[in-house]
């Protein structure tokens, strides 16, 4: 009667593609570095004031609460 694994499929197609023609990291070391690079540059313009103008802020307030907590800007409060 057979093996019981039921009749053969039909229909399906498989396809293959060689690993000479197929090449998943061709150029990517020589483009991906210099297009990484393009990116990066591309988003300073956005990014640099921001982090600027975070750094300064941070820095005058240290600087405040750094003279507020002196001998000299206790008597302001």
């Amino acid at each position: 009667m057979g093996s019981g694994s039921g009749p053969l499929q039909r229909g399906i197609v498989t396809y293959q593609v060689s690993g000479f023609q197929q090449r998943a990291f061709a150029n990517a070391i020589r483009k991906g570095v210099f297009n990484s690079y393009r990116r990066f540059a591309s988003q300073l313009p956005y990014v640099v004031p921001g982090a600027l103008l975070f750094y300064y802020t941070v820095k005058l307030g240290n600087e405040r609460h750094a003279y507020l907590n002196s001998k000299a800007g206790a008597h302001l409060l």
